[in-house]
């Protein structure tokens, strides 16, 4: 099965509002002269809704989902009781997971 490859930046310089751009390849991100933007990648999952996951969304009761360096995967980062970063592979979430906002524009659902 072939994994579809996405991006989306968030700009954040333009002469109107903060705004998302969704592309189709990383190649048409580094042409785009929209001010300054962050570059997320899309998981190739979607959520109990059927809306894409990017990393830097926000699922809830579950955290930020980021790459896993370490293990390979996408993840859900987390704080535990005692403040040490919680990594969880998102393909083996137990419960249905709901993207809830994401770090840019919603980074007080992290607290």
């Amino acid at each position: 099965m072939k994994r579809e490859i996405r991006f989306r930046a968030w700009i954040t310089e333009t002469p109107i509002e903060k705004s998302w751009m969704h592309y189709f390849d990383i190649y048409q991100v580094h042409v785009d002269t929209l001010g300054s933007k962050e570059i997320t990648q899309y998981t190739g999952l979607k959520d109990k809704n059927g809306k894409k996951i990017y990393e830097g969304d926000i699922l809830k009761a579950q955290g930020e989902v980021a790459w896993n360096d370490v293990e390979s995967c996408w993840s859900a980062i987390n704080l535990t009781w005692n403040n040490k970063r919680e990594w969880h592979d998102i393909r083996y979430l137990t419960t249905p997971y709901e993207v809830i906002g994401n770090i840019y524009q919603n980074p007080e659902l992290l607290k």
